[in-house]
């Protein structure tokens, strides 16, 4: 995935990115990969720990992972991956970030940039209205 430069905000973005290996949950995002499918049909799950607003780190559990093409991996890793940068679901179907994801052509919107750039500026997702 290409970086998507975003304009300066209060808080840093975080863009930097080191891939460790652990067992034992080191990191500030967590990414387990489990055999067990949801009781809700969900293909992963994500929670983060925050202080006031910061999300300090994030787990991400995707299930059922060795029935998973490698491309739905990859788009299931992406969305979550959002989400741990706190951005929520988006109406647009095509979006990455759509709650359902249907297509194989999905993008990064200049409204998942926009919402990068509210949040990381102290706002509230809740004020992020995206429209196609």
């Amino acid at each position: 995935m290409s970086a998507v430069q975003v304009a300066e905000t209060v808080y840093a973005v975080p863009t930097n990115y080191a891939i460790t290996h652990s067992s034992n949950g080191e990191g500030n995002i967590v990414i387990k990969f489990s055999n067990l499918i949801d009781n809700d049909a969900f293909s992963g799950y994500t929670s983060s720990v925050l202080d006031n607003g910061e999300i300090l780190k994030s787990y991400i559990t995707i299930y059922n992972v060795d029935e998973l093409e490698t491309s739905e991996l990859v788009t299931i890793l992406r969305h979550k991956f959002g989400h741990t940068l706190g951005l929520g679901h988006f109406t647009d179907p095509e979006d990455l970030m759509a709650p359902v994801i249907l297509t194989d052509f999905l993008y990064i919107s200049e409204c998942n940039v926009d919402a990068m750039r509210v949040l990381y500026n102290g706002n509230e997702s809740s004020q992020m209205v995206c429209e196609k």
